[in-house]
């Protein structure tokens, strides 16, 4: 049997949902992260106890300081959580009817 389809208005908001949690993040994600502290944790602190502080920081500068790497690690999330999403939607599409 065919499956019934959904109207397009629940579709509709589907995605609404969707880009207000995609906006909400990238808020967070940009602005509010903005407050974090910006005292050394406590792996930082011993980096910097021993003295290895600067080998990481040099490579790692580039990507993980302030909002762009904040949104770069947003968007890899996103994108990581999408496809699992998607892999497993298609995955219980395709499995038939008793293993539901």
């Amino acid at each position: 049997m065919n499956a019934p389809t959904r109207p397009a208005r629940h579709a509709r908001g589907g995605r609404l949902l969707w880009l207000g949690g995609l906006l909400v993040a990238v808020v967070l994600a940009g602005a509010v992260s903005a407050l974090a502290s910006t005292a050394p944790d406590g792996l930082e602190r011993v980096a910097e106890d021993h003295g290895f502080d600067g080998q990481a920081a040099a490579r790692a500068a580039a990507v993980a300081d302030g909002t762009a790497g904040r949104l770069l690690g947003l968007l890899v999330v996103l994108a990581i959580a999408s496809a699992l999403a998607w892999v497993l939607r298609r995955r219980h599409r395709a499995a038939p009817a008793g293993r539901r």
